[in-house]
């Protein structure tokens, strides 16, 4: 395994001098890699079914924000709905839809807690 990549970056927002770790990503993975890990696992899977079954899990995902739901997947995520926007009064109209409605997506603390206990770091220089 690879370790999780970092370096140290000022951090321009603070008064005092201070520093922040930065994330550098070692590539991206989407479904096809994903699937290709699930299938190493599931030898009765092929990674094209594996792909298929992770992509219609996100359209259900995605119908069931659309009904108002939170989901959340107990090991993993939780997404919602989540808005942006500024109002002056409380009866000012809605913005339009795409600069209104985001989403919030983020990792429950098992998952995180399984990254933490699985990942090495490395800090590359500047």
């Amino acid at each position: 395994m690879s370790p999780v990549q970092y370096r140290i970056e000022r951090n321009p927002l603070t008064k005092s001098d201070s520093y922040r770790l930065r994330f550098l990503p070692q590539g991206t993975a989407g479904y096809r890699e994903v699937a290709k890990r699930v299938a190493l696992k599931h030898p009765g899977s092929s990674v094209e079914q594996i792909m298929n079954h992770l992509k219609s899990a996100f359209d259900e995902i995605n119908g069931l924000l659309a009904e108002g739901m939170q989901v959340t997947l107990e090991d993993a995520l939780t997404v919602r709905p989540s808005f942006h926007a500024r109002l002056d009064h409380p009866d000012d109209p809605l913005p339009p839809m795409d600069e209104l409605l985001r989403l919030s997506v983020s990792a429950t603390r098992p998952f995180v807690k399984d990254l933490q206990d699985a990942a090495e770091l490395e800090r590359v220089s500047s």
